[in-house]
């Protein structure tokens, strides 16, 4: 694909960064409580379903759903009244009964009846609301039904007003069914829903929204199907946005809700729905899997579902040898193998559009349907991981615990793919080069030539530093920096690219923190400092400088140096301004680094923008493994673990400024050595450092060049990282891999 050589030019030397948005997914997770609903619908025929496929009413967790939907009633063409679609399943076998029953284990829940459905012949529902007396038939034998039954309310699903054979009047027509059929709803205390299609012309020729907003108590939007394999190219069924290699057939979610907007539709009443199914394909050539190639026909049926064209994503998720792909345009996978093609959602698709739901004031998630998640957990993702991964978004406060480790067995074959999109607005990526990564050898070799200018906003040259004596800042390799023109060669990336902003970073990990501290210390040495530095940054051309010092009042240094850093800050900024200089910092996320070196108020409004070290939060000097940039806290490390979460919190707490906060990733792993080679989950003990690579010979860590050449390590993750760790032998390594990185960026936004 189109970034296909992102990852592997990129690993070998940079840390790069994503602006955090005071928005932040990550944020809104951590600060936020809501109302937000979960429906679940549940398509009854899985109950003739086989083997693992089969799904009894049962296997329903209520706890997991606000509103529940057994789908589906019918309408008889003939006398226009409700009636069961299956008296057998419905009736002889209590099927409604059983799933009002529901209520017992969950007295919140509502249960409600669908009438319609895909298969329910749209024409006939057209005839019905067209005339003034069948509407009163229906509306008065579904109000008997409901209530018969014990139901909450009535989910209306036709399939679609003003299509599949229906008429222009329908839009009208179904306005004035709803509006008549909440008249007698309202009066028994009854729910009325509905389904409603979100095709372009489905929006435009089926649905009155000022009549359905003010009538309906909720919609739930079937936002997939939106390709099959009726058409004769891959397309996401359940895109988020229209995909470029689709032209002028190109529609996603984002298009329908701006439809939906403009043709005055109500989004705060609104669910997304969310398929646990794919849409398969054959291809015409196996060698063309993107959104576009062409097809013959629909996919292969699965065991379960039994449906060409159509596979449950707990058959998806069994299918080990399928190659998975992604881009910014889907926001959700699409897999394939052989001639065999799926494009479906997973766990963290499911995350990533739950949390654009709520940005975009919608009510809150829909699920079609319980019976294809991977209701029973053969995969390894836990129980209902779709529909416990809306439940974590949508109804955070009930979902605390996230679900257990998810560790196949499978072989470790990590993916090279990434997808890229160019930066939006104020959105930065940073892009940091470690200059000493020159003297490396074969393939770790990295030079300046080796960057693709056009992959950053901001490319940092890491290191200068301070002279302990002088205090004045100086090139920490003049043979590299100046004799081989280093600096020279990086500042020239803005001949490629004239966007970039190219700044030189001083301080880092090595470059001793007391003499840092020494200097903020005196109004003296920060005025040589400042003066020093601002010579240098204009003498070798850059647009700015990076404060790198690790860590103020940590490492040898003292406790001023909190007021003392915002002083030089401040100072620095007043120099800097005149010559239109960039100044940035880059900053530790440890809680006692936070709590003790950065004053905000003063780094804030000084700061263009804050580098967050979002990685080494643990490493091999540790007695366990742990790992370094862990999303969340973990319960197996019990004394006070900690995560990028966390840091957030503590950041915001502290006053932080996150629009200003560029999110940091490590293109390296820390690595251990197990005491016990079959102990390999988080909190495991360990021995030490692991075994050093053929790249960065550093014991304890391993860039992501040389971890994905370890094809033959076992991988796993849970649901408190969200990122990756691996393991052969006595060898353990955690690190940051193309899928944490999508779900760490999709986070930030």
């Amino acid at each position: 694909m189109a970034y296909k050589h992102l990852f592997s030019a990129v690993v070998k030397t940079f840390v790069f960064f994503f602006i955090l948005t005071s928005s932040s997914a990550l944020e809104a997770a951590t600060s936020e409580t809501n109302d937000g609903v979960v429906v679940c619908y549940h398509g009854t025929w899985s109950t003739y379903r086989e083997d693992d496929g089969q799904f009894n009413i049962e296997d329903i967790n209520p706890s997991l759903c606000t509103h529940a939907v057994y789908a589906f009633a019918s309408m008889d063409n003939e006398t226009y009244e409700m009636v069961s679609a299956d008296p057998w399943l419905d009736i002889s076998k209590e099927g409604y009964k059983r799933f009002v029953a529901l209520k017992d284990k969950n007295p919140d829940l509502k249960v409600l009846l669908a009438v319609g459905g895909w298969s329910d012949d749209s024409k006939k529902y057209s005839d019905m609301a067209l005339s003034q007396s069948y509407r009163n038939t229906f509306v008065a034998s579904s109000l008997n039904f409901v209530s018969q039954y014990s139901f909450d309310g009535l989910d209306l699903d036709w399939e679609y007003p003003g299509s599949r054979g229906g008429r222009p009047e329908d839009k009208e027509n179904f306005a004035l069914l709803a509006s008549e059929l909440r008249t007698a709803f309202h009066s028994r205390g009854l729910l009325l829903t509905s389904a409603i299609g979100i095709g372009s012309d489905i929006l435009k020729n089926g649905y009155d929204f000022e009549s359905l907003c003010r009538d309906l108590d909720m919609m739930n939007l079937m936002s997939y199907d939106l390709y099959g394999s009726w058409d004769s190219f891959t397309g996401h069924h359940s895109s988020l946005h229209a995909h470029p290699n689709l032209g002028d057939s190109g529609y996603g979610l984002t298009e329908a809700l701006d439809l939906i907007r403009e043709l005055g539709g109500c989004p705060d009443k609104m669910a997304l729905g969310i398929g646990t199914y794919g849409k398969t394909y054959t291809l015409s050539d196996e060698q063309l899997t993107d959104i576009g190639a062409p097809v013959t026909g629909p996919g292969l049926a699965g065991p379960y579902t039994q449906e060409n064209g159509t596979l449950g994503f707990n058959e998806i998720c069994l299918q080990t040898n399928y190659q998975k792909d992604i881009d910014n345009f889907t926001m959700a996978p699409w897999a394939f193998d052989g001639l065999q093609w799926v494009c479906y959602d997973d766990v963290e698709s499911v995350r990533y559009k739950s949390e654009w739901a709520l940005r975009n004031g919608l009510l809150g998630g829909m699920i079609w349907s319980v019976e294809t998640d991977d209701f029973r957990g053969n995969c390894g993702q836990g129980v209902y991981p779709l529909l416990t991964q809306i439940n974590k978004v949508i109804r955070p406060e009930l979902s605390s615990t996230p679900s257990t480790s998810t560790n196949t067995g499978s072989t470790y074959a990590p993916s090279t793919e990434v997808s890229s999109s160019p930066a939006a607005g104020d959105r930065k990526i940073v892009c940091y080069l470690g200059s000493w990564s020159y003297y490396r050898k074969d393939d770790g070799k990295f030079l300046i030539e080796d960057i693709d200018p056009f992959m950053c906003t901001h490319a940092v040259y890491a290191f200068a530093t301070l002279n302990g004596e002088t205090y004045e800042i100086e090139s920490f390799d003049e043979h590299l920096d100046i004799d081989l023109g280093g600096y020279n060669k990086f500042v020239q990336l803005k001949i490629q690219n004239p966007a970039l902003k190219v700044l030189l970073a001083i301080g880092g990990w090595s470059d001793e923190s007391e003499k840092y501290s020494d200097m903020a210390s005196s109004a003296s040495h920060r005025g040589t400092f400042i003066q020093s530095t601002l010579k240098f940054v204009k003498q070798y051309s850059f647009d700015g400088l990076d404060l790198d010092w690790e860590y103020p009042a940590n490492n040898g240094g003292r406790p001023e140096d909190k007021e003392n850093y915002g002083l030089l800050v401040s100072e620095l900024r007043e120099a800097f301004t005149p010559d239109g200089l960039l100044l940035t910092a880059a900053i530790g996320i440890g809680s006692a680094v936070l709590e003790s070196a950065y004053d905000f108020d003063a780094l804030c409004p000084n700061l263009d923008f804050i580098n967050l070290m979002a990685y080494d939060l643990h490493g091999p000097w540790e007695s366990y493994t742990a790992h370094h940039t862990s999303l969340h806290a973990h319960p197996n490390i019990q004394a006070g673990d900690y995560g990028l979460t966390e840091a957030l919190e503590t950041i915001k707490r502290l006053g932080g400024c996150l629009h200003k906060m560029v999110l940091g990733f490590a293109s390296y792993g820390k690595t251990y050595t197990l005491s016990e080679p079959d102990q390999t989950d988080i909190g495991s003990p360990v021995l030490g450092p692991g075994l050093a690579g053929p790249y960065m010979k550093e014991n304890g860590t391993l860039g992501y060049n040389e971890i994905c050449l370890r094809g033959e390590y076992q991988r796993d993750i849970d649901n408190f990282t969200m990122a990756p760790w691996a393991f052969l032998g006595d060898q353990w390594v955690c690190y940051d891999d193309v899928e944490s990185i999508k779900t760490k960026v999709r986070s930030s936004y």
